[in-house]
């Protein structure tokens, strides 16, 4: 730890700096010192300010708070990290008045950040909390004591004006608790942050050029060629309208018949709902001979085989932490749509990254995918209720050390959850029988085939094949949901899941209503997203 190169971010960082420095090489730069210095308070703060100007008011929250912990717990690592660098003298005087500067603070820039954009009533109440915090530090100093009872009434009216919203909406109006929340995000580029270094690195940068884009055609091309997959091919090409947006889909190399094999993959990762307790925790199928963890004994698996793979990628991580893993299980066995499952995905994600020390964002199975992204021109994000506290009971399960929070920073986790709201797929049993089984895999060349309602092919588990016949230099396309809905049903599902409006041959073709601007699709995707995350609240 160099502490020298510290120093200039030990302080508050002012507004004029704020206003005046390149932003993201600021980011850049603390993202760095906190790289080294992941117990240091004031980095955390400095950078949750950074990103409540630059628009990520929930990854600034997240900052905050941990901002606000390091402040409160004071440990010993935290503790050294401020004599050395924040505490001008050390007299007792001195470091009462600072330590309660430096808290104060921190509480008053969480309020900020948790009521920015307040994605659930509880956000008020915990801003209020903090601002309570916050009074009591800095009882001795007037000018704190002022700053908390300005923004403490501010809240207070924010509050009061959503519980009134909520107590006078209507049958059938959207629900506040279970809303998501837009924000606007205008510098991220195709579903991905912009200081996102694996996406720097590899589609984004090399798609500037003609020669660049045939590299990159050539590496998922290798890719199909080790799966065994000749008889397709994968083609990038810029758009006609938009000259900066690449378009990518799965062609036919040859004429193919009628129901013919094209794709085989397994899938990288697999969960499901654990409503069977005999389903296997690796590959979720129903044992005929049950083999459990011979250290935890609670995790299930259907072979020796499964058992090894399971321990050998992410189970070493979570075994023995069942009670930790439990609460999301239950979350998600209460869910009834498909990102219902996304919570154990993430579990197992974050644990297999842990244990093998590999950057989430280049598992086996993401590297390739592309997040979820508003409609080309819409720059608004949408952010589930539920994901400050989805996010905190994953870091729980997987036991996230400060050292490690970098690893697992919370744009990070939004990108993978996003990623994984469009790419899964799924299955299920019967409803009506309590012990239905839902199942869900994650592909990553099968993720790459595009939509069409009228599509030529079919997923089945691990493989594709097609429909009918396909034509040589033809692009393989499935349904993302069922055909025989009405034209605009169709839409409006797909505009809200995967944000974009179908306009494929077969809705060309169809003279029924269509859908018309996004509003009636968000408000189904309101629900698609959130039906899960009701009642999952930071207070439990």
């Amino acid at each position: 730890m160099d502490l020298d190169k510290l120093r200039p971010f030990s302080r508050f960082i002012s507004d004029e700096e704020l206003d005046t420095l390149d932003a993201y090489q600021l980011f850049d730069t603390l993202t760095v010192s906190l790289r080294s210095c992941p117990h240091h308070p004031l980095l955390w703060y400095n950078r949750a300010r950074l990103l409540l100007k630059m628009g990520y008011n929930d990854q600034a929250a997240v900052d905050a708070e941990r901002a606000t912990n390091l402040t409160s717990s004071l440990s010993l690592k935290t503790v050294f990290i401020l004599s050395k660098l924040y505490f001008t003298v050390l007299d007792k005087a001195n470091l009462k008045r600072e330590t309660a500067i430096l808290q104060a603070e921190t509480y008053y820039m969480y309020a900020q950040a948790r009521t920015a954009t307040p994605l659930r009533a509880e956000c008020f109440l915990i801003a209020l909390n903090a601002l309570q915090n916050m009074k009591k530090i800095a009882n001795d100093y007037p000018d704190f004591r002022a700053k908390a009872e300005q923004l403490e009434a501010r809240v207070k009216k924010q509050y009061f004006d959503v519980l009134q919203g909520i107590k006078n909406a209507k049958l059938g109006e959207p629900d506040y608790e279970a809303t998501a929340k837009y924000i606007d995000r205008p510098d991220m580029c195709g579903g991905r942050y912009p200081w996102d270094e694996w996406d720097a690195r590899g589609r984004t940068a090399r798609t500037d050029d003609l020669e660049s884009l045939q590299a990159l055609e050539k590496e998922y091309n290798d890719f199909l060629a080790n799966l065994g997959a000749s008889k397709i091919e994968m083609k990038f090409r810029y758009s006609e309208t938009q000259p900066r947006d690449i378009q990518a889909g799965l062609f036919a190399k040859q004429p193919l018949r009628a129901n013919e094999p094209v794709l085989h993959e397994k899938a990288a990762v697999q969960v499901n709902n654990r409503l069977p307790l005999s389903a296997c925790q690796h590959c979720s199928t129903v044992c005929i001979s049950i083999r459990t963890c011979p250290r935890c004994r609670t995790e299930v698996y259907c072979s020796d085989r499964c058992l090894k793979d399971a321990d050998a990628a992410y189970h070493r991580v979570l075994c023995g932490r069942d009670r930790y893993v439990q609460p999301l299980v239950e979350w998600v066995q209460g869910g009834t749509t498909g990102p219902a499952i996304i919570p154990l995905y993430m579990v197992k994600l974050f644990a297999w990254a842990k244990q093998t020390k590999t950057p989430l964002l280049e598992l086996p199975g993401l590297r390739r995918l592309h997040p979820w992204s508003p409609v080309s021109g819409n720059k608004a994000y949408i952010i589930p209720p539920f994901m400050r506290r989805l996010y905190t009971s994953v870091l729980t399960a997987v036991d996230v050390e400060p050292e490690e929070w970098l690893d697992f920073d919370y744009w990070i986790f939004d990108t993978v959850y996003r990623m994984l709201l469009v790419n899964i797929f799924e299955a299920r049993g019967n409803p009506p029988n309590m012990h239905h089984q839902q199942r869900s895999w994650l592909y990553e060349a099968i993720s790459w085939i595009n939509h069409s309602c009228d599509g030529n092919c079919l997923v089945s588990h691990e493989e594709v094949k097609t429909r009918r016949a396909v034509r040589e230099g033809e692009e393989l396309t499935y349904a993302y949901c069922y055909r025989d809905l009405p034209k605009k049903t169709r839409q409006e599902k797909l505009y809200a899941t995967y944000g974009f409006i179908c306009a494929c041959s077969a809705c060309r073709a169809d003279k029924g209503e269509g859908m018309k601007g996004g509003g009636c699709g968000r408000e189904w995707g309101w629900r698609r997203l959130l039906e899960v995350g009701v009642g999952f609240s930071e207070d439990r």
